[in-house]
């Protein structure tokens, strides 16, 4: 039997290709084989999500225009009455796009822009790329289509930050949200910010939160949050909130650009372990069968996913609460997580000789 109070969905994220027509200097999407979703699983996946209560739809990429289908994805999102939120560059939206967008009050496109000028094209690996973005950013807002706008922040655009949001800040955009690179094992060093400019860097994005709350615009930013960011450039791979306790394995979910159904961009989970792929079996399968339920109860648990950084998913009240404010032990964890990461960066020495000790007496139990 189903348990129907297991899941407490909010969002849903489609990613129906990973094929894109920038080349962005911090994105995991255009590395690796290129997938792209079929129209049947992309509308199925749709239809499920306006069902089973999702809150909000995430479309994103890759670049989701590219896809053959869709406009009749956009369609079929803006029929689920769900609040439906499309990422893109901007760059292939035409006057064909601005139609099928308008009239529609549960349709917000997020444009990404990262700089302004130069600045945003080297980051985007294309000349040009920010004038075609600014000009499709102000058509739709002309348009009446409701925007915003997503920055992320890096080594080459952090000092630029200020101008950026001058730049749109009198746009009706419902947010612009900051957003710090992702530290990943194959991403470029020289995309992350250096501890040595972590004060400029605090003073920067405090500068924008400032006038963005004098300007009341609704910029995605706050102390806690600033906070962090600077805990994730002095420890880049520090793990901000731990795994046991997280809420979004009952709350998200995605689908994949190959068809794969997980609740998390970090989730660890084996392709071939469980049957997660549509056209293996109907999403709702995947979702209601007993395995792949006991595996997210197994992750989500005291001996599951060790944790994740605090970029992914800071529209989830609960999981947002306890990463930028933990109290009791999450707290002394990460109090403790932060002085044991201190301690190897900076005497490597002595922190060698705590892990052997601690090996051995691991070994003599």
């Amino acid at each position: 039997m189903v348990d129907d109070n297991f899941y407490e969905f909010q969002e849903f994220t489609l990613l129906p290709t990973s094929a894109c027509n920038l080349r962005c200097k911090m994105c995991l999407a255009i590395r690796g084989t290129k997938s792209t979703i079929t129209r049947e699983h992309a509308l199925q996946a749709v239809e499920f999500a306006g069902r089973r209560g999702f809150k909000t739809i995430v479309v994103g990429g890759g670049e989701p225009l590219l896809v053959d289908y869709f406009f009749d994805l956009v369609d079929s999102l803006v029929a689920t009455g769900v609040e439906i939120r499309i990422t893109t560059n901007g760059i292939l939206l035409n006057n064909e796009h601005i139609r099928l967008f308008s009239g529609h009050d549960n349709l917000s496109i997020q444009v990404s822009i990262d700089g302004i000028g130069e600045v945003h094209d080297e980051i985007r690996g294309a000349r040009g790329a920010f004038d075609a973005s600014e000009k499709s950013l102000r058509a739709l807002a002309d348009a009446g289509i409701r925007i915003s706008v997503n920055t992320v922040v890096q080594r080459s655009n952090f000092r630029t930050m200020v101008d950026l949001y001058e730049r749109f800040k009198d746009l009706p955009y419902v947010f612009h949200a900051f957003s710090l690179v992702e530290p990943d094992e194959i991403i470029s060093d020289e995309l992350l910010i250096l501890p040595d400019e972590l004060d400029e860097f605090t003073d920067v994005m405090t500068e924008v939160m400032s006038r963005g709350d004098r300007d009341g615009n609704d910029v995605i930013l706050s102390p806690e949050l600033i906070e962090n960011y600077r805990r994730r450039v002095k420890y880049p791979f520090f793990l901000m909130h731990p795994g046991n306790g997280c809420t979004i394995g009952r709350r998200g979910l995605i689908v994949l650009p190959d068809g794969y159904v997980v609740p998390c961009f970090h989730y660890r989970w084996e392709r071939e372990r469980i049957q997660r792929r549509l056209g293996q079996r109907p999403i709702d399968e995947i979702v209601d069968s007993p395995e792949v339920r006991d595996d997210i109860s197994r992750v989500v648990g005291p001996n599951g996913c060790r944790g994740c950084s605090t970029m992914c998913y800071n529209w989830d009240e609960d999981f947002r609460n306890k990463v930028m404010s933990p109290h009791g032990m999450l707290r002394l964890r990460r109090t403790y997580l932060c002085g044991k990461e201190y301690v190897r960066q900076h005497h490597p020495g002595i922190f060698a000789v705590a892990r052997s000790a601690k090996r051995t007496l691991s070994i003599g139990r």
